[in-house]
């Protein structure tokens, strides 16, 4: 079975992802796209397919 989770569940997880993150990409313009790996992912990866946050 899928487990489904809310946007505002996913926005709350990539907030609390991007605060831990330090680099030039945040504050460009095309926003920040951070890459989650399994060292830092916040949340399983299977759940995150369309998530990118590049470091």
């Amino acid at each position: 079975m899928k487990k489904f989770i809310s946007v505002k569940t996913v926005q709350q997880v990539l907030i609390k992802a991007a605060l831990n993150l330090k680099g030039p990409e945040l504050g460009t313009n095309k926003g920040f796209r951070p890459i989650l790996t399994k060292e830092t992912s916040p949340i399983p990866l299977n759940l995150q397919p369309t998530i990118k946050i590049r470091v």
